[in-house]
């Protein structure tokens, strides 16, 4: 679910980190975004999971969690869209949406 917004070098240590390792790995991960260290939130990775439930609340399919669509991801990365024009019931197009 950190695809989003790790690096690659990110990932991998997040990955190849031993079990016993690896919460310790991801804790540090959310330290080094933490927009203000020195409170006990962390506003980024707190938005980041609230979009990403979002997301998966939204635009969940039977085959797919709604973080891994595109409009899923499209949200994570970007937010609430600021407008959006919802299409469903053109006659000559498939339903679309235009964030």
């Amino acid at each position: 679910q950190l695809v989003y917004i790790a690096k690659s070098e990110q990932m991998a240590r997040l990955r190849n980190a031993p079990k016993d390792q690896r919460i310790q790995e991801w804790n540090q991960f959310w330290k080094s975004l933490d927009p203000s260290p020195d409170t006990h939130e962390n506003e980024l990775k707190d938005e980041y999971y609230r979009r990403l439930a979002y997301a998966n609340n939204h635009f969940s399919m039977p085959i797919e969690e709604g973080w891994k669509t595109d409009m899923g991801m499209i949200h994570i990365i970007n937010g609430e869209p600021d407008d959006i024009e919802r299409h469903p019931f053109d006659l000559e197009n498939k339903p679309y949406e235009i964030w």
